[in-house]
């Protein structure tokens, strides 16, 4: 039986002084209670940039710009989609012995960064203070704010 690959997007969403990332606490799957990016499912409704802004609007209410780099990779999802912002990578990651997760994955920058009440799922971090996160996720946060540092 050949792996099923689930596709999806995720947002690492900078500071406007782009020194830390915001991440949210999973709730379940392998990751539950460690901090991971926002995602969503890809869906035919949407391209990957709106699903990302809706998802984005609605967890957060913050108003944010997608982000480009120059090692981001040119990509083209289907046909209607050419990317302006380009994931800045793609990662697989492999969720059971039948089951990979292709993600692409983007960069924004809020234009403000709210302090999230104490108990939300949501926080604001910097290498040096996210500790309770899978490893993918704490070299993607170093390494994006490498780039952007």
């Amino acid at each position: 039986m050949p792996k099923k690959r689930l596709h999806r997007v995720s947002i690492y969403l900078l500071d406007p002084d782009r020194r830390r990332v915001l991440l949210c606490r999973s709730e379940q799957g392998p990751f539950a209670s460690k901090y991971v990016a926002l995602s969503a499912g890809l869906n035919d409704v949407e391209t990957p940039l709106e699903t990302l802004r809706t998802l984005v609007t609605r967890v957060t209410r913050l108003d944010f710009d997608f982000l480009g780099h120059a090692t981001s990779m040119p990509t083209v999802l289907d046909e209607q989609s050419v990317k302006f912002f380009p994931p800045l990578h793609l990662q697989v990651t492999a969720i059971d012995q039948n089951t990979d997760i292709v993600e692409y994955v983007y960069v924004g920058q809020a234009k403000t960064a709210p302090t999230f009440r104490e108990g939300s799922p949501l926080n604001w971090f910097t290498p040096a203070t996210l500790r309770n996160a899978p490893t993918h996720v704490k070299a993607v946060v170093h390494h994006i704010l490498s780039l952007m540092g």
